[in-house]
């Protein structure tokens, strides 16, 4: 069997018949470019173009640390709000916040998260539910005095959390 020793590489292949592609993929082979893309096989650097500007990417953000050029988020983003996701501001707030104070939850965790289904529809309907998580109950479980609940995606669907409200 023939085989190529190049991007057209057949594993099943024993002898190389010649007529194999040797392409060179010119592009930007600098990390520190936004063109940087790795499957290039030669540098042409006249294709790096765009520096990389890394700072704080979430608009967000407190104490002005959002920069709207930021092309790499480097962790300096301040994100305050709630962090306890037994609370309905967690998920609605449209980040995950990365200042993991008790004092902030006591300010921003103002709704308790009712999880459960939110279609009408649905024998399991919960008329007070904000949250819809698309999962079903695997297993129930005791463990040093802990219930431990496992969760799982529903088969053949999406996860997700469906927001209420």
């Amino acid at each position: 069997m023939y085989k190529c020793k190049f991007l057209d590489f057949n594993p099943l292949a024993n002898v190389d018949n010649g007529d194999c592609q040797t392409l060179e993929y010119l592009g930007c082979l600098d990390t520190l470019y936004q063109e940087y893309n790795p499957l290039y096989t030669v540098n042409n650097f006249e294709d790096c173009i765009n520096l990389n500007i890394y700072g704080c990417t979430s608009p967000y953000s407190q104490g002005g640390l959002y920069n709207p050029d930021a092309t790499v988020d480097d962790g300096s983003c301040v994100l305050i709000g709630c962090s306890d996701p037994t609370y309905a501001e967690y998920y609605n707030q449209g980040f995950i916040p990365n200042q993991l104070d008790p004092v902030f939850n006591e300010i921003f965790c103002q709704t308790q998260a009712v999880i459960g289904c939110t279609n009408q529809n649905a024998t399991n309907y919960e008329a007070s539910a904000m949250l819809m998580l698309n999962v079903y109950l695997k297993s129930i479980r005791m463990l040093n005095s802990i219930i431990l609940i496992m969760l799982l995606p529903e088969p053949a669907t999406p996860s997700y959390f469906h927001i209420m409200g």
